[in-house]
This record gives structure tokens, sequence and C-alpha cells, in this order.
């Protein structure tokens, strides 16, 4: 079931791809039939804007009861959920749980029934490995939200402002003077962004090339355009580049 132009949130089925040469709907959201009888008085789809792509992305999402909301206080820029995640120190645990007796009692039992009811198969043997991997368990915070970057400006900040301003009037309108304006508005914010990022990072290698005899100046400015490594990777990248550029200014 192809719920572009049928479900609540998007039954004009408003288009999903803008280009210079036309607009079409060819982006879809499918569901089965049994599972949208089901949720279609509660699910609604948005063809959300965008003016990094021609294609537009396709939002979908279920209402529940608010009785049936967890009211943990979690931050709204955060989720809060549960992975399983290997570690070394639970192994042991881990392993002797699936040698039991019990476990290979219940993994025998999947094995017989692949032939009969695979999915029924497969349904206990992840509901055994998820049992036995509780001591693998952990929370896992989310944060939502990206932090822009240092070189997006506020000039940037304009042009995405006018690109969606035009998206918004193209839906509106319908009209090619419209689309041609909108597409036109796009690719220009694209090559801003382009010349911003490219500019922002010759400079700071001009940065690391003037501080690489400064070992400390040369450490700061790598770490800090590197906060998401490991202290380990930032280590290692750190003498690998003081390295070669120290190599790279005796040959100068």
């Amino acid at each position: 079931c192809i719920l572009n132009g049928v479900c609540k949130g998007d039954l004009q089925g408003c288009y999903t791809y803008i280009s210079e040469t036309g607009s079409s709907v060819n982006d879809y959201f499918i569901l089965s039939n049994d599972l949208y009888a089901l949720i279609h008085s509660t699910c609604e789809l948005c063809v959300t804007g965008r003016i990094e792509s021609d294609h537009m992305p396709l939002t979908f999402r279920v209402i529940f009861p608010k009785e049936n909301v967890c009211s943990d206080e979690v931050s709204q820029h955060e989720q809060i959920i549960e992975k399983f995640v290997w570690d070394n120190l639970n192994a042991p645990t881990f392993t002797s749980l699936m040698c039991t007796d019990e476990t290979c009692a219940i993994l025998d039992e999947a094995i017989s029934l692949i032939d009969l009811d695979i999915d029924k198969a497969l349904d206990i043997f992840n509901n055994c490995i998820k049992e036995k991997a509780e001591c693998m368990k952990k929370q896992i915070t989310i944060k939502n939200g990206r932090k822009l970057d240092e070189w997006f400006d506020w000039e940037c900040k304009v042009g995405r402002r006018n690109v969606r301003r035009l998206l918004k009037k193209y839906r509106r309108s319908l009209l090619a003077d419209d689309r041609s304006a909108f597409c036109l508005a796009r690719r220009e914010y694209k090559n801003l962004l382009k010349k911003k990022k490219k500019y922002f990072y010759d400079v700071l290698l001009d940065k690391l090339i003037s501080s690489v005899k400064i070992r400390k100046t040369f450490g700061n400015l790598y770490i800090r355009y590197h906060p998401k490594e490991s202290p380990s990777i930032i280590i290692f990248h750190w003498i690998v580049g003081f390295s070669i550029l120290e190599r790279y200014l005796k040959k100068k």
C-alpha cells in the first residue's frame, strides 16, 4: 500500500522530487495493507522540505495515546535507548549462559522448525539470544539536533532562509517560474557552502603549518577540529600529522 496521496498529512500528494527540468512523485512510503488498516487513523505522512538535494525526505509518524507515552524526564534534545553492546568483561557470563543444556535445547528446537516454520524458528532463536545477552544490554543516550559547523556563518544562514522561502512559495503555487527560481537559489546556496567550507579549511591548514614547531598549539588546533575521535586516535593522528608537516617544512 503506497501512502503518498492517501495518508493524512499528504492527501494532496506533494512532489518528492524538484529539479530544473520538472517535478514528480518518485519517493514512496510503503506499508503492508494489514498494518495500515491497524494504524490508519493515528498515522501521518509528511513530505518535508529539503534544500540540499533534489529529493524531499518523507517523514512518517504514528500518534499513540498519551497514557501510553513514557513520562520520564528526558531532555528534548536527548533520547535514551537500550542496545546490545559487546562487552569483553561480560563475555564469560554470556558464553556460560549460551552453553547450558537449556539453551542448547532451545536452539535444537529452532533448528528442527526451520523446514516447517522458518518464522517461528527465527523468533525462538532471537528470543533465546536476547534473553541470554541481558548482561550485554546498555542504555545509550542519543543527542538530537545538529551542531552547526564553524564555517556556517550569517551569509550561509541568509542563503538557507532564502532557499526555504522559495521552496514554500513553489509548493503553494506549483508554477514553473517559481520552481526555476527555487532551483537557481538552491544551486547558488550549494556553491556558497562549498566556497565557505574550502576557505575555512584552507585557513585552518595555514594555522596548522604555521604552528607546526609549537607542538602544544598544533595539538590544541588538531584536537579542536577532531572532537569526536577517541584520545588514542587523536594522539596517533597528531603524531603522524606533526611528522608530515615537519618534514614538509624542512624541505621548504
